[in-house]
């Protein structure tokens, strides 16, 4: 059996979401079909809970109803101490069928309207994988945000003069109840205005949960690129639900680094994944008319002097981010090109393949304009960790801690 077309909505009646798929038979047999939600993403850490199995319907500890709806299939309503937990319909699609399920969040309270849902469902067909675990494909996701009840129905019904009220006495059947505030008890009127009040509930809600829609902790998260767009910011679509909230939430601090050093090794590690230190070449372009002061180690730029041969720290340094000799300004505009004023130093070890180091290093030079003003030039320097190892160790300093090593 295969399953396709998994949506979750929320339901007209506040408090629940509507779940449908497809279910079309196959030659393994019927697949086990299991659905959970969680708040915020769908990432696999954080609580699940789970909200239907079809290898455990109905639940433990239900009472169930059946009915046939028009149309065919069957209705299955499930209640524990008289409040529905969970419904199922089935009908006829097709060669197969349509499969709806009514998460009510397993209690009396319902789900919380204006929480965003996230579902996932799993088939699992039968017979048994490698490991002795039946296959299952690529779990099916659908988000979904439960409207409230405020009753307008009851308002509705209540602002009639008391003539219709008193006389509106017809009971109903006792077919399964969409609309809990429609019960047998009620007149004939009151279940009819009942149907236009849960309309009106859920309009209300929508307008309410427009207060919450720049929310970026809460929000849907299909609605974070757009919240994204209101900050000029262009969201990781490669990245998790939680990354991009991060992202968003935090766009501002760091368009307050652009053009820095921290600013820098961010957008770095964003745009790449790779941790990488920063230089100012500036500082080893030649300039004749200021040797600096050798004697001031605090001071940052010390001039420009001729290169000491017998330093080994200096000889080892040359072409590395720990190069403290100076050289002649460099006019060219290549990746070797790097001893000017306006050039920055990207200094990475990754550890990728070639094609695939060529081709972040494509993306990051692509999207310096993100993080670096339009006159300064970045220049990728690819480093091997033994290279970049024996640097730091000849420094005698911790690249992880940037304390002095004993």
């Amino acid at each position: 059996m295969t399953v396709e077309n998994f949506t979750a909505a929320a339901d007209l009646v506040g408090h629940r979401v509507v779940l449908r798929w497809d279910a079309r038979p196959g030659a393994g047999g019927d697949a086990a079909v299991r659905v959970r939600r969680k708040e915020r993403d769908f990432e696999p850490e954080g609580r699940w809970s789970p909200v239907y199995d079809s290898t455990a319907f109905p639940p433990p500890g239900t009472e169930v109803t059946e009915a046939a709806p028009p149309g065919g299939g069957t209705v299955e309503s499930c209640a524990r101490d008289g409040v529905e937990v969970l419904r199922r319909v089935r009908r006829r699609h097709g060669d197969g069928w349509r499969v709806e399920i009514l998460d009510v969040g397993g209690s009396a309270a319902g789900l919380r309207p204006g929480t965003t849902y996230y579902y996932e469902l799993v088939a699992a067909p039968p017979g048994d994988g490698p490991d002795g675990e039946p296959e299952t494909g690529p779990p099916l996701r659908a988000v979904a945000t439960p409207t409230g009840l405020h009753r307008s129905g009851a308002l509705l019904y209540g602002a009639l003069p008391e003539i219709y009220r008193r006389h509106d006495v017809v009971r109903g059947p006792d077919p399964i109840g969409a609309v809990p505030e429609s019960t047998p008890g009620n007149g004939q009127l009151r279940r009819f205005l009942d149907v236009f009040g849960a309309a009106l509930d859920h309009l209300r809600s929508r307008a309410d949960q427009l207060r919450g829609l720049h929310d970026v902790d809460a929000a849907d998260h299909r609605l974070l690129p757009h919240l994204a767009a209101l900050v000029g910011w262009e969201p990781s679509l490669d990245r998790g639900i939680a990354v991009r909230r991060h992202e968003v939430k935090y766009a501002a601090a760091l368009y307050r680094i652009t053009g820095t050093t921290a600013g820098c090794v961010v957008w770095v590690r964003r745009l790449t994944g790779w941790d990488a230190r920063i230089k100012e070449f500036w500082r080893n372009v030649l300039i004749t008319n200021d040797p600096g002061d050798p004697g001031d180690p605090g001071g940052g730029f010390h001039g420009s002097r001729t290169l000491d041969t017998s330093d080994p720290e200096a000889m080892a340094g040359l072409g590395r981010f720990e190069d403290t000799a100076s050289y002649t300004y460099d006019t060219g505009t290549g990746p070797d090109s790097r001893y000017a004023h306006n050039l920055i130093g990207i200094f990475v070890a990754p550890r990728e393949s070639v094609d695939e180091v060529l081709r972040l290093r494509g993306r990051l030079l692509s999207g310096a304009s993100r993080f670096l003003p339009m006159n300064l030039r970045p220049v990728v320097v690819i480093e091997t960790e033994p290279e970049r190892r024996a640097a730091v160790d000849a420094l005698g300093v911790s690249d992880g801690t940037d304390e002095v090593v004993a």
